[in-house]
């Protein structure tokens, strides 16, 4: 159940070696490592769906750097927002407190029993007081007051002050951890694709700014929905630097990558390559499902008394993944899904269509190829003949 389980910790998974790479065409941790290693300050955003692996990529990423470039003495950090903050209070400021208090974190251990430099501790002031608020001292009508200015992270407010003010403190903390000129600093924001995107622009804008001005480069996880032609505002943000995340499809090559991906976490004993094929076929090519369907037909062949998952174990698994997806539908998304299995396309004309991809009801395979989860497909009929 540990192995199959579908939200259990990414880095885990990475480090116990449940992953496999994706396939050449479905990368993108060649392009951004190759990108961040000639420029170490770009920043760049990940989109894709819910499930696609966009985290995995992030562990990725992480990993090829943190190796190459161990000798030069730089960094690179993974930072979970969405454990450290809550998103539906994401800030202007957020991500910068995050980075400067994990850089504080950094030098502390650097620089160990030695005292830290008058313009390290000024630095880590100014940086906490952003992440975790102040007290204001003030003389009123000759009487003192205090007046405590919280943080913006926990609890998140807006930060006071614009964040160009705080790129000095940062780019202080970035040299005492990483000097010289090879000493750069790269940090991976995930969980931040769970934010409506408007929300997403505004809270992250001024923080990616600052992060840059300070020479810190950063990959940010975001809404899939800037996938479908992300506004020019935000592309400008990244500079262009915005890499989508697609779907595997379920041709031969595809079905390797996915029963390989399961052979990592299941023995044959418990699911022959019969199954495993069954499985990837029934997860649409979505990584999340792949194993969410796997540990649904281990579940079954438990109930079952059996010591190994059998077809029926699989099938089922899938309708009920196929139930799931079903609930909330109208006569108009069916009618839309029914046109999209006929057809393999989709025109993306607005928020139905949008809705449809977002929740994994549509799979996109990019270059316009479009198809319904094949657990949701046969049953549209049904869905049709009882409306």
């Amino acid at each position: 159940m540990q192995t199959l389980d579908p939200s259990g910790d990414p880095g885990q998974a990475y480090m116990l070696g449940w992953c496999v790479d994706r396939l050449p065409h479905l990368r993108v941790v060649a392009t951004v490592i190759r990108r961040l290693e000639l420029e170490p300050w770009s920043v760049h955003l990940l989109v894709g769906g819910i499930g696609s692996g966009k985290t995995t990529e992030l562990w990725g990423i992480q990993q090829h750097l943190k190796t190459a470039v161990h000798e030069v003495g730089a960094i690179c950090e993974y930072v979970d927002v969405g454990s450290r903050q809550r998103l539906d209070h994401v800030r202007p400021g957020v991500l910068v407190a995050l980075a400067g208090k994990r850089l504080a974190e950094l030098e502390a251990a650097r620089r160990g029993a030695r005292p830290a430099t008058k313009e390290v501790k000024d630095a880590n002031y100014i940086l906490h007081a952003l992440a975790d608020g102040y007290v204001a001292e003030s003389w009123e009508s000759q009487e003192y007051e205090e007046t405590v200015v919280p943080g913006v992270v926990e609890p998140p407010v807006v930060a006071t002050g614009p964040l160009t003010e705080l790129v000095p403190s940062l780019a202080v903390l970035k040299r005492a951890v990483a000097p010289g000129a090879d000493g750069h600093c790269v940090f991976l924001f995930d969980s931040l694709d769970r934010m409506p995107p408007d929300e997403f622009e505004n809270a992250i804008a001024h923080d990616v700014r600052a992060l840059r001005s300070a020479g810190i480069g950063a990959v940010i996880v975001g809404p899939m929905r800037f996938r479908y032609g992300a506004a020019h505002a935000i592309a400008d943000l990244f500079e262009q630097n915005v890499h989508s995340l697609a779907d595997v499809e379920l041709n031969p090559m595809g079905l390797t990558f996915l029963t390989q991906v399961l052979r990592r976490r299941a023995p044959i004993e418990l699911l022959d390559d019969g199954g495993a094929h069954a499985v990837a076929l029934g997860s649409g090519g979505v990584m999340r499902d792949l194993i969410a369907i796997a540990k649904s037909a281990a579940q079954e062949a438990y109930v079952d008394g059996s010591d190994a998952i059998h077809a029926t174990h699989v099938a089922r698994a899938i309708e009920q993944l196929g139930r799931v997806r079903a609930v909330g539908l109208d006569g108009e998304q069916v009618a839309a899904l029914r046109k999209v299995r006929e057809t393999g396309t989709m025109v993306i004309r607005g928020e139905r269509e949008l809705v449809l991809l977002e929740t994994r009801r549509v799979l996109d395979f990019g270059n316009g190829r479009f198809a319904v989860h094949p657990a949701l497909a046969p049953l549209l009929d049904v869905m049709t003949a009882a409306a």
